[in-house]
């Protein structure tokens, strides 16, 4: 039972909860948008730092210094693999 719940139900609760967050977010509602804005600040970037830039993963990191405050920073970015790049060789 617990197999069935993680690979038949699970993915389709995961994808009605993102239509869902979607149609809110395209509706503009502000409690849903901050709500959004705050797990993804908390939750969703520090786990996409910490895979970002391995192999087989879709984000790499960039890494930069502030044009006025001097601070380091590193941001997660999608980045196209890069056998297509090569022109798919």
């Amino acid at each position: 039972m617990k197999r069935f719940v993680l690979r038949r139900v699970l993915p389709y609760v995961t994808l009605m909860l993102m239509f869902v967050l979607a149609f809110f977010r395209l509706q503009g509602i502000k409690q849903v948008t901050d709500a959004t804005r705050a797990i993804n600040k908390r939750i969703g970037n520090p786990v996409i730092m910490k895979l970002a830039g391995r192999r087989y993963f879709f984000a790499g990191t960039i890494h930069h210094t502030g044009r006025h405050s001097c601070m380091g920073g590193a941001h997660p970015r999608w980045v196209p693999h890069i056998a297509a790049l090569r022109g798919g060789r």
